[in-house]
């Protein structure tokens, strides 16, 4: 069996009291005080996420905005230095290599964040395709990842000392913080206002201990990757593995915003006809009749007939219902549609409904320039 890689703050998390799980290859926290406080602390307040599992891979060269702009489905021409976007990378095939937000520090230096369970597979992937004039790096085992997310994180970063008060969405600077050069990023995954912050491993233990610190006023918890899946699922974001994988195309995922068929990228002729409406099934969202838990696997059943099946589902500490996303033909993927789930051998009745399902974040998409 294949040892678990460990975060720089695995001790810290033991000591804590998480419980700690495998997950995409690395030992990590699930939870700390529970999934449900730590879910709702991030909603009201903020919470401490040590995502240091997560890939960086740095693409540097003369050449590297055509090379990224060929990679990615989103249009490079979005990006000024220190912006970011989200995008996804495709095969031929139309197939999801992984979902990854791309920042651009320059013309010529870009860094891509993917999934922890894709970091070797993506870069794999971006040397196969890697052109003249273009340089790769992966500096994920030298990087730390620490996100404060939140309405109170601002207010808990500019009591460290970071300068983010002018940070738009999606927008990052780099910053030398208490010693430590890093980058900043208001970006995240919860549906609230929230930073992440990369910096060199090494002082992982250090800016942790000072954001805990610094956040205690403000009701800073740490949080595990529990609550982190229920706030993405709560807001309807997508996870690699879940909802897209190597079989799905972005069309059909429902990310169609960032495909940009008007430039040239790897997958696009085999998304020309999933484009013009051929595709044969849509991710819905779902909200059960009953305080019920959809898992993921679960079958979706439309007049008794198995039409699809769920891959992500919870019980929405929010909204006290059950919530999940799923795959059915594309016909019957209509916002009112009614649905049963089959949750342990009992029909669980439920409607399609739009995503998110939580539209109340703190994020400050008015800063969005």
């Amino acid at each position: 069996m294949q040892s678990l890689k460990k975060s720089p703050l695995n001790e810290v998390h033991i000591n804590l009291g998480a419980k700690m799980v495998p997950f995409a290859g690395w030992l990590m926290p699930i939870q700390y005080s529970g999934i449900i406080d730590e879910h709702l602390t991030v909603r009201k307040k903020a919470g401490l996420f040590d995502l240091s599992h997560m890939g960086e891979i740095i693409v540097t060269g003369q050449r590297a905005e055509e090379y990224v702009q060929k990679l990615v489905t989103n249009n490079t021409a979005k990006l000024t230095d220190g912006k970011a976007f989200y995008t996804v990378m495709c095969f031929k095939t139309g197939g999801i290599v992984d979902d990854v937000i791309v920042y651009r520090f320059k013309k010529d230096e870009y860094m891509f964040v993917v999934n922890a369970s894709n970091a070797d597979k993506v870069f794999a992937w971006l040397r196969k395709e890697l052109i003249p004039d273009v340089r790769l790096m992966d500096k994920s085992s030298r990087t730390a990842l620490l996100a404060v997310q939140g309405p109170a994180s601002e207010k808990i970063l500019l009591n460290v000392g970071f300068n983010v008060g002018n940070l738009g969405y999606f927008e990052f600077i780099r910053q030398m913080c208490r010693g430590i050069e890093c980058v900043i990023a208001r970006t995240g995954y919860t549906g609230e206002d929230g930073f992440e912050i990369f910096f060199p491993v090494d002082y992982a233990f250090s800016l942790w201990a000072t954001l805990n610190t610094a956040g205690k006023k403000y009701g800073l918890k740490p949080i595990g990757l529990g609550a982190r899946d229920t706030l993405r699922i709560e807001v309807g974001y997508p996870l690699y593995g879940n909802e897209i994988d190597e079989k799905t195309n972005p069309v059909e995922a429902g990310l169609s915003w960032v495909v940009d068929m008007e430039k040239d990228f790897i997958g696009k002729e085999a998304l020309k006809s999933h484009v013009n409406g051929a595709t044969a099934r849509r991710l819905i969202g779902f909200e059960t009749a009953e305080r019920a838990v959809p898992r993921p696997h679960y079958d979706i059943f439309s007049g008794g007939d198995k039409v699809g099946y769920v891959t992500s589902g919870a019980l929405s500490p929010v909204l006290d219902r059950g919530i999940g996303m799923g795959y059915v033909p594309a016909e019957m993927s209509q916002a009112g549609s009614p649905i049963d789930i089959s949750i342990r051998g009992k029909m669980i009745r439920a409607e399609i409904v739009k995503k998110p399902f939580y539209t109340k974040g703190s994020i400050k998409r008015d800063k969005v320039s």
